[in-house]
């Protein structure tokens, strides 16, 4: 019968680098599943800001605040204080971070639009716009 090199000592040390390896895994399969998750809820509240915007024609809150911007400074207030608790603050953030993209692409399409229309120019579809297709 052969022996295990090192006896019961190398069985032990065989077993917690075994646990080692899976705790580290399992901590990585959390990182990657959070991601995933922020990931859906930024792209979920985007296009639900998009809808927003195609079906009431830019409607602001209270007459002054622009809805993806309330939703930017609610998500990321939200996970400032950590409300619900860090997992549900970190996706709130997200859902924040996407108010605040949508809003930036409002902002910039705008003033982009503003300056295509000082310099004569016309037409809005077709080649013009790289995101045409895309909305």
């Amino acid at each position: 019968m052969a022996m295990i090199k090192g006896g019961a000592r190398g069985l032990q040390e065989a077993y917690e680098r075994t646990k080692n390896t899976l705790s580290r895994y399992k901590e990585q399969a959390n990182a990657a599943g959070t991601i995933f998750i922020g990931t859906a809820v930024s792209g979920v509240t985007g296009a639900a800001l998009g809808y927003y915007d195609g079906r009431y024609g830019g409607k602001e809150l209270f007459d002054t605040i622009p809805v993806p911007a309330a939703v930017a400074l609610a998500g990321i207030g939200a996970e400032f204080f950590e409300v619900g608790g860090k997992d549900t603050a970190r996706y709130l953030g997200d859902a924040g971070r996407a108010g605040a993209a949508v809003y930036g692409y409002t902002v910039g399409r705008s003033a982009g639009l503003d300056a295509k229309a000082k310099k004569g120019e016309t037409s809005t579809s077709g080649d013009d716009s790289l995101l045409d297709g895309l909305i």
